[in-house]
Formats: C-alpha cells, sequence, structure tokens
C-alpha cells in the first residue's frame, strides 16, 4: 500500500470512528462555538439533521449556555483541556438528562477548534437517587446501630450524613464546620466502626456483626 491510499485509509477510519461513536461527538469553531462536524449520536441526541446543525452556533441553538462555554474556555487555557464538565440538558422538552462534557482544544494551521465528546450519565444518577432515597429510610435503623460505637455526638452525625450519601463539602455545609473537620471526624467514624470507604459505611452500619 502506497502512501496516498494508506492515508485514504487512515482518513477513512478516523471519519468512520467519529461519524459511528456512540457518544455524541462535535467539532466547533474555537472562537465562537460555531459548528463544523456533528456525528450522528449528537444529531440524535439535539434532534435535528446534521445539516441543520452543522454552521450555527452551540449557544443559538440552546445547546451550550453561555455560562458554560465560557467556564470551558476558562478550564482549557488553564488546563490545556476541559475534563468532565457536568451540564444539565432538556433535548426537545424531553426528561432532563445529565451530561459529562470533555473538551480538547486543536489547532490546524492558524485556526483553532474544539473537539466535544460528551457522556450521559442520567441513568447512574437516577440510580444515585433510588440508593439515596432508600438510606433516608433505614436512616432510623442506622441511627440505632450507631449507639454500639464509642463516638461523639457530632462523629455520629457525620457517621449518618456520609451513610445516606452526603459529600464533605455537603456535610461541613450543614454541620456549620470546615471540611478539614468533617475529614477527620470521618477518619475516626472509620476506624471505630472498622470500615475503610463510604462503600462499606452503610451495609455496616445496617447490618453490624
Amino acid at each position: 500500500m502506497n502512501d496516498n491510499n494508506l492515508k485514504k485509509l487512515q482518513n477513512k477510519l478516523i471519519n468512520a470512528f467519529f461519524m459511528q461513536s456512540p457518544h455524541p461527538m462535535t467539532i466547533t469553531r474555537a472562537e465562537d462555538g460555531t459548528y463544523l462536524e456533528i456525528n450522528e449520536a449528537a444529531a440524535r441526541y439535539m434532534g435535528f439533521p446534521r445539516g441543520k446543525l452543522i454552521g450555527r452556533k452551540s449557544t443559538e441553538i440552546g445547546h451550550m449556555p453561555l455560562a458554560i462555554r465560557q467556564m470551558i474556555i476558562k478550564e482549557i487555557k488553564a488546563k490545556g483541556y476541559a475534563k468532565s464538565i457536568k451540564l444539565k440538558s432538556r433535548p426537545q422538552k424531553n426528561e432532563v438528562q445529565h451530561l459529562l462534557f470533555n473538551v480538547f482544544p486543536m489547532k490546524i494551521g492558524k485556526n483553532s477548534f474544539f473537539l466535544s465528546v460528551v457522556t450521559d450519565i442520567s441513568t447512574s444518577k437516577r440510580k444515585d437517587k433510588v440508593l439515596f432515597a432508600l438510606r433516608l429510610r433505614d436512616k432510623e435503623r442506622v441511627k440505632e446501630n450507631l449507639k454500639q460505637y464509642k463516638l461523639t455526638p457530632r462523629q455520629q452525625e457525620v457517621a449518618i450524613l456520609a451513610s445516606c450519601g452526603h459529600s464533605n463539602t455537603e456535610i461541613a455545609a450543614k454541620m456549620n464546620v470546615s471540611e478539614n473537620t468533617v475529614k477527620d471526624y470521618i477518619k475516626k467514624v472509620f476506624e471505630t466502626i472498622g470500615v475503610h470507604n463510604r462503600g462499606k459505611l452503610f451495609p455496616t452500619l445496617l447490618n453490624p456483626s
């Protein structure tokens, strides 16, 4: 295979990968967010034919809020890329979807572009809500089981909040303490109960040995 044929094959493979990827992928002009290429998954997600999206700006069709785009640009300037940017979207007035945007800058000659790859995390979000509801339901049982451990009232409160799925930031806000204080409480809770991570905390408190 000569160099020309190899280059043609490479271009076909790259194009096929981009167009057939199950993840929505777009290429936009960096300066204004104009769509230059969109794969089939992205077109289906946004609910428009590719031909009606190419040449239009992401902010113009309401897919990318201006504030999010500005945050992405800020991330790219600081880190060279923007990774796991969270965004809520409601395509064509359907159910709210939770998305993660990963954006990588590209440069061809003097022109700059953004390659965006989107992952839909809505399913995991729904699972988290179900798990959170189950944990709230069993909260009283967890409180009762905590009494067998030598923990202070504040440490018990942290244990309950952590086992119900609250982050350190959320616990700190609820208890009006610093995150470092919460971390100290969590460390003591883990040592006393005999677990090494949050994943083990809830089942252990629900059914202590």
